[in-house]
């Protein structure tokens, strides 16, 4: 029980360190599922021209780049 104070600390150490890590996980599991509803959303477009894959693409790069894939 004397150890206590020490195992508190090092477990709020140990959690500190893990939070970002965390944090990011959560972040990129966010934006994957923006990224899958994007793409759910446009599956059943009909792409015919070169034009409607550029224009797709653009919607995507500009998505991805602001971190809001949901345009």
């Amino acid at each position: 029980m004397c150890d206590l104070p020490n195992n508190e600390e090092a477990l709020h150490t140990a959690q500190m360190q893990l939070l970002p890590s965390r944090q990011a996980l959560t972040e990129l599991m966010l934006w994957m599922d923006g990224v899958e509803n994007t793409v759910n959303e446009d599956e059943g477009k009909t792409v015919t021209s070169l034009m409607d894959v550029q224009l797709l693409l653009q919607k995507y790069r500009v998505s991805t780049a602001r971190g809001d894939i949901r345009t």
